[in-house]
């Protein structure tokens, strides 16, 4: 008697059948998925990067939490680059991370290499982290390639915020990551890795069932779809532009380079 239901299984690499998935070895299977899952979002991670993540920097999480939040202004006549000088002048001992979003939203710009350097220059300056949410990471159509910020991980760590729902379009699935880009060691030579590990136990994980299907997403998923996907926004993104600036109470200070978002003045 054939099963009704049939699924991937990635700890198998093939698929098995509910009957099968209930054998007595499956709860030794669901804590190697944990690894397995870590393993493949290190590798994902690390093809944009000059050094290889370790799986033990990968975070799998659904979390989210409070922190005192003091903002610095984008400045749109360079692109919505960030106010480094306006960064610097309201940090002080209390201080202990500066956040980017790249791509950005609600702007729709994409950070130079040079402006990410500059960032990272900042953050070692006052002795700070950067966090960088990269959600939409290559989710870009105008000049500029995406940059990570991992790439200045030698310069300052970076904790690097990443999910599924943006770039693969399943927004209800609910899973994100954030990953230690430390090459040198300073998180955790002074604890705060140890911190970090800590401040998860309070939080639960995202259901099984996805994470069992982010390896195979990972790397499975063709080409062509984000092809498809960079198509339509760069599409939308022309007419959206020419159109506004047809219109004399709107101002479009910068035309978009990535993710699904504008700013208007």
């Amino acid at each position: 008697m054939r099963d009704g239901c049939i699924r991937w299984d990635p700890i198998r690499g093939r698929e098995v059948s509910p009957r099968q998935s209930l054998s007595p070895y499956r709860e030794r299977e669901l804590r190697s998925l944990s690894v397995y899952l870590h393993m493949r979002i290190a590798e994902y991670l690390s093809k944009d990067l000059p050094y290889k993540l370790s799986p033990d920097n990968v975070f799998v999480t659904n979390a989210s939490s409070n922190l005192e939040v003091r903002h610095f202004d984008l400045l749109p006549e360079r692109g919505w680059e960030a106010d480094l000088e306006a960064v610097e002048a309201i940090a002080d001992e209390n201080t202990v991370a500066l956040v980017i979003v790249n791509p950005g939203n609600p702007c729709g710009n994409v950070c130079s290499y040079q402006h990410l350097e500059k960032v990272a220059k900042t953050a070692k300056k006052l002795g700070i982290m950067v966090i960088s949410d990269e959600v939409f990471s290559h989710l870009i159509f105008g000049s500029k390639p995406f940059v990570p910020m991992g790439v200045f991980g030698s310069t300052v760590p970076v904790l690097t915020l990443g999910s599924l729902s943006k770039r693969w379009l399943v927004p209800g699935w609910r899973l994100g990551w954030f990953v230690v880009n430390d090459p040198t060691g300073i998180l955790k030579e002074t604890k705060v890795f140890d911190s970090i590990k800590g401040c998860l136990h309070a939080f639960s994980d995202p259901s099984t069932f996805v994470q069992g299907a982010i390896p195979y997403i990972l790397q499975k998923t063709e080409e062509d779809f984000f092809r498809d996907i960079i198509s339509v926004l760069k599409q939308n993104s022309k007419v959206c532009y020419n159109k506004i600036n047809e219109m004399q109470c709107i101002t479009y200070p910068h035309k978009s380079e990535g993710s699904p978002y504008a700013m208007l003045n």
